[in-house]
């Protein structure tokens, strides 16, 4: 049943793309007609001007949306299927649950009680394509109970046979997913409405996914409780902070979808051939790093995006996404693909922290990667 579910909204988010980009493009056309030339134009945010771009960005974020599914998939497979075999993560089931730390990206904007997270706005990597990589993100300290089928919080005393008898895992792992390939379908009818991934700029991405879910029905294909999960998970996936969150499945979820995003951002920072997309894009190093927030970085502090000054200050932000990872398997993940060293290296003799800052990351990647919940 929760495949058949997954196949359904699989389907309906390639529709809901395909509508999107269609109906853009359209809009996109009518307004070149109605402005062919002139500054008037010109004025206008680039993806409403150019079918292209318009195209390219929503791509862009079909793209990301299919691997923030994957990682959301491998997150919550290790995490369930662990604490289901009494594997390394089986504490958690009987431990006290921390929420609402600081949680990554923070856009100085509250939209309808939430904090819309961080979008880039054109160009923010230095891309020169016009394609608005709108990075969000934003993940908080582990807490997880017992994942149980019946889509509310068991208890602690129900253990880990509760979670296989009642084929919790299965469901969790299938709803992990869910969750992702939903959390950023609010990008699609930003983009339209304003002409920017820029929560800063137009309204935050996240509440106008749960909204559109709402007016699409999709909540119709999930038990009650099982939608309330998406619904706060979503709604959440880019939040500064989380708020406080009683129901541990709920918590488990709001903070696997908010791994998986960073992940994928972690991902794209890095570009192609293992260097900075900054270096790639721009061929330098964009100004002078800030004293205090390379003292914040050394301390393992996840930078708030209201105290960046320059570009150069973007870097120090992005490595200090790492400190908002919840989940072992994230930090096994981010390791193995030596992301401190791939995102810092091109910025070496730009400041002599750095090489302090790739060493101190990584040994905060050990220690986290290898703690038990």
């Amino acid at each position: 049943m929760e495949r058949e579910i997954k196949q359904k909204v699989e389907k309906w988010f390639g529709e809901f793309c395909d509508r999107n980009i269609s109906l853009g493009k359209d809009e996109v056309r009518t307004r070149i007609e109605r402005h062919p030339s002139g500054s008037e134009l010109d004025s206008l945010p680039l993806p409403w001007r150019d079918e292209d771009v318009f195209v390219a960005n929503l791509e862009l974020k079909r793209r990301h949306t299919f691997r923030v599914a994957s990682y959301a998939a491998d997150i919550a497979s290790s995490l369930f299927d662990t604490v289901s075999t009494g594997g390394r993560f089986t504490r958690t089931l009987n431990s006290g649950v921390d929420s609402g730390v600081d949680s990554g990206v923070d856009s100085g904007v509250d939209s309808g009680g939430l904090n819309s997270g961080v979008d880039s706005g054109e160009n923010t990597w230095g891309l020169n394509s016009g394609v608005d990589t709108g990075s969000d993100s934003g993940v908080d300290t582990w807490g997880l109970n017992s994942g149980v089928d019946s889509g509310v919080d068991s208890g602690v005393d129900s253990g880990v046979d509760t979670v296989v008898n009642m084929g919790g895992v299965e469901r969790d792992i299938v709803l992990a997913s869910i969750i992702a390939l939903l959390h950023d379908v609010g990008r699609f009818p930003q983009l339209r409405r304003h002409g920017t991934f820029s929560d800063l700029m137009g309204e935050c991405h996240a509440a106008l996914g749960v909204e559109a879910l709402l007016e699409e029905g999709i909540d119709k294909l999930f038990l009650p409780s099982d939608f309330e999960i998406i619904k706060a998970s979503i709604a959440y996936h880019n939040a500064y902070k989380l708020p406080q969150i009683t129901d541990k499945r709920t918590l488990a979820h709001a903070k696997i979808i908010r791994d998986a995003d960073k992940l994928d951002i972690l991902g794209f920072l890095v570009g192609s051939g293992g260097k900075s997309a900054y270096y790639i894009e721009q061929n330098t190093v964009p100004g002078n790093f800030d004293e205090d927030l390379v003292r914040r970085v050394l301390a393992h502090e996840n930078l708030s995006y209201k105290l960046l000054k320059t570009k150069a200050d973007r870097v120090l932000f992005d490595i200090s996404l790492i400190f908002d990872i919840n989940f072992p398997r994230s930090f096994d993940i981010i390791k193995s693909n030596s992301y401190p060293e791939r995102i810092m290296s091109p910025f070496i003799g730009q400041h002599p922290a750095i090489f302090d800052i790739i060493k101190s990351t990584n040994l905060y990647i050990d220690e986290r990667a290898s703690r038990i919940i």
